[in-house]
């Protein structure tokens, strides 16, 4: 049996809670902030573009026209939870985009209409058709976790920086995914001859959430870690103040009553600064990533990842590098 499609306003879906195994498609417009939902949904995908029809209609600066991204998004979203329950889809008022949206999803899967164009006769025509013709294009389901994810890392739609991931409610979703760091300035000795690179920005770091299937770590989770933690929680802190020790001053050290290798207060401070100038993540969800992050990370060959990384000629110079400071730390 296919998924329930509901469509919802966004004050409804923000006070919505699922019962059953629920994922959602959360519709914004420009300027506007993330919806508050539920961490109950499975997983939701966020998108942001304007309530128009067509570029006729485009009249203000910051409208952003539905587009085959959007649509490409959504598809590879239905194809990995093509199997639950309920499909939640909301928009401001739940009466053109989001019934849009589901009646293209609908048309698509070959899933009934009927009572969807009943309950909502204003659906947005452009969302629907452009979703339908994009869907129409392409090889259905599109999500293959061993070609696709490495596209979808190094080519994403947009990067986030510190000050978005921090803010609450945050874009990032509290699903299990992968997410990739890109930097602006790269910290020296890293080599850069077979990055990817994405508006200028240089691909360094992939890293999975959770490890394993027992832990319940989550994109937001490890991602806010990344940047608000320190050294002994994040390889990637680790690796970034390694490199960085002379440039920002910083020093591995044991502190606290346990004895974690950190760069101190101040040290790991100062690395999160130079991470909210510098570094820029995005995200893929997928529902198992550890069965896949060997072949990504052997793909996209990031030079600051460890784990699932030692074929990277500047592996063995990093584990080095980092086995040097804790040595030195511990002997302090």
């Amino acid at each position: 049996m296919p998924p329930r499609l509901v469509v919802l306003s966004r004050e409804r879906a923000e006070v919505y809670e699922p019962r059953r195994s629920e994922v959602c498609i959360s519709i914004t417009a420009p300027h506007d902030s993330p919806a508050r939902l539920s961490p109950k949904f499975k997983s939701v995908l966020r998108l942001t573009f304007s309530d128009i029809t067509g570029t006729a209609r485009i009249q203000r600066p910051w409208d952003v026209l539905f587009a085959s991204e959007h649509a490409t998004q959504i598809i590879g979203f239905i194809s990995r939870w093509q199997h639950v329950d309920q499909i939640v889809v909301h928009c401001m008022a739940g009466i053109s985009r989001s019934p849009g949206v589901a009646l293209g999803i609908c048309e698509l899967q070959g899933w009934s209409v009927e009572e969807l164009e009943r309950d909502h006769p204003l659906w947005n025509t452009w969302v629907r058709q452009e979703l339908v013709r994009t869907g129409s294009e392409i090889a259905w389901p599109i999500i293959r976790p061993s070609a696709d994810l490495p596209d979808q890392l190094r080519s994403p739609s947009r990067v986030w920086a510190r000050c978005e991931v921090l803010n609450r409610p945050s874009p990032v979703p509290a699903t299990r995914g992968l997410y990739a760091w890109f930097f602006d300035n790269v910290p020296p000795t890293v080599p850069l001859g077979d990055v990817s690179a994405h508006h200028g920005l240089k691909l360094l770091y992939v890293g999975i959430a959770p490890s394993r299937p027992t832990t319940s770590s989550t994109l937001r989770s490890r991602v806010r870690q990344h940047h608000r933690g320190n050294a002994s929680a994040s390889t990637l802190r680790l690796t970034l103040g390694c490199l960085l020790r002379d440039q920002l001053a910083i020093q591995l050290r044991r502190t606290g009553s346990t004895g974690r290798l950190t760069f101190g207060k101040e040290g790991e401070e100062q690395l999160s600064d130079w991470m909210a100038t510098n570094a820029f993540v995005c995200w893929v969800e997928h529902p198992e990533p550890w069965r896949v992050a060997r072949e990504v990370i052997a793909t996209l060959r990031p030079p600051l990842n460890l784990g699932e990384n030692e074929g990277h000629p500047f592996c063995a110079q990093l584990s080095a590098l980092t086995s040097e400071m804790k040595k030195k730390a511990r002997e302090a």
